[in-house]
């Protein structure tokens, strides 16, 4: 049987409530087939809407694994995907 459809806000404020699969349905989902899977610290706030200094406390806490991003200079890029899973393991894990 089919999970049912979550939406953004959904996953962000009820992420107990979300499963792996519906988690990674609403990623493939909502992705532009032309859109890279690198985001800058900015569009990850938006995306969890949250602000640029949680992104931030989150990378220093690894929170957000090392893996999940690269830095070139003072900019950051984070491969969604993995921000995204890891959050919510990290979460199903407290």
């Amino acid at each position: 049987m089919s999970e049912p459809d979550i939406d953004s806000e959904e996953m962000v404020l009820r992420p107990k409530r979300v499963t792996r699969q519906q988690l990674e349905e609403f990623v493939q989902k909502h992705r532009h087939p032309d859109e890279s899977p690198y985001f800058s610290l900015e569009e990850v706030a938006k995306h969890f809407k949250v602000s640029d200094s949680t992104v931030r406390k989150w990378v220093r806490s690894e929170h957000i694994p090392k893996d999940s991003y690269f830095l070139i200079g003072h900019t950051y890029r984070f491969d969604i995907d993995k921000v995204t899973k890891h959050l919510f393991n990290n979460d199903e894990q407290t």
